[in-house]
């Protein structure tokens, strides 16, 4: 798996590139049970739990190549009574300014728990 955020790297600093690449691609990958839904909504939990908001904003492309809209707000909205809205607002702001840029329509059909 290629990530698109990954690509400043290529040039800039080929060493992290080539390490970070194979050990995504080749460990992350052989070394895990999780599909790739579950494992793409783990990364975005774990993006929010850690406060990687220029992460978050720069994997958005490559999260919504295996999430919906729907889904990454669903993390988003859990995380708020986890972690608080002080910690989750930030991603909301991404969120829904990438969603307005690109003209995504979450439609909020999922059921909070």
């Amino acid at each position: 798996m290629k990530y698109t955020f990954m690509e400043n790297f290529k040039d800039k600093d080929p060493e992290f590139y080539d390490f970070y690449s194979h050990f995504i691609s080749e460990e992350v990958i052989n070394d895990t049970t999780l599909d790739d839904k579950s494992r793409y909504l783990s990364i975005t939990a774990v993006l929010v739990g850690t406060k990687s908001h220029e992460l978050f904003e720069n994997m958005l492309e490559d999260l919504l190549k295996y999430l919906t809209a729907d889904e990454i707000q669903e993390v988003l909205y859990q995380a708020v009574a986890y972690l608080g809205i002080g910690m989750v607002y930030p991603f909301l702001n991404i969120m829904n300014k990438y969603a307005q840029f690109k003209k995504i329509v979450a439609t909020r059909s999922l059921n909070l728990v």
